[in-house]
């Protein structure tokens, strides 16, 4: 599962949660493109928190779509968890994309420092709310 939605000005929120397969990602671009059309420079928040290792045609295929998407990035924060493995994954993924306003956390009170100097007032509030609504997989 993939869903994108930019709902205050231009924070886009991300998440990915496990099983991802490539008939997945037309979906993304589209859900990407319209989330960064009307932003010269856009602020993402991904969580990854519910996702797990990536085949390695799908960690191509995202490596693609952000290196891609760099000229749009003014910060993009990726919510990790704690999960050992697929962090390590995610960290030599997001450094391969060569864009260091690209960083990736462990922790959603880590994001949000981070984060809170490029957003609004309304953004921050947005992202907390956002950051709160993940669902942990059963």
């Amino acid at each position: 599962m993939m869903t994108v939605q930019q709902g205050v000005g231009r924070l886009v929120e991300v998440r990915i949660a496990s099983p991802v397969a490539l008939e997945d990602f037309p979906g993304l671009i589209k859900g990407l493109q319209d989330a960064m059309a009307p932003h010269p420079k856009v602020v993402f928040c991904v969580d990854w928190r519910g996702a797990s290792v990536f085949e390695p045609e799908v960690s191509e295929r995202f490596l693609e779509i952000m290196k891609n998407d760099n000229p749009k990035i003014e910060r993009s924060a990726f919510l990790i968890g704690k999960k050992a493995i697929f962090g390590m994954q995610l960290e030599r993924l997001i450094a391969s994309a060569g864009n260091p306003n690209r960083k990736t956390f462990r922790e959603s009170f880590d994001v949000g420092v981070w984060l809170a100097h490029v957003l609004t007032p309304l953004e921050r509030v947005r992202l907390v709310q956002f950051m709160g609504e993940y669902t942990p997989p059963a």
